[in-house]
């Protein structure tokens, strides 16, 4: 994947979050959150526990599936520190 692709990615990701920030914000009536745009980047899937810290690190993930017109998967970690 090129870098324009990969920022078109991170663009569309960062309009996403936003918008699940202000119905987050909403449903808890008003509640200020304060969004930080996480990294991202693409890597084999070989290398993801280096980049995250090694194999001992501890990190909650999600890993999706994606099908229909456009197809592939996407994984989201977040480590503890």
């Amino acid at each position: 994947m090129n870098a324009a692709r990969l920022d078109f990615l991170k663009e569309l990701a960062n309009i996403g979050t936003g918008h699940a920030t202000t119905a987050l914000s909403q449903m808890l009536q008003g509640k200020l959150f304060q969004l930080v745009v996480p990294d991202a980047q693409m890597l084999p899937f070989e290398e993801l526990a280096d980049f995250i810290g090694g194999l001992e690190q501890v990190v909650a993930g999600i890993f999706v599936i994606i099908s229909g017109d456009v197809a592939g998967h996407m994984a989201f970690f977040i480590t503890s520190g």
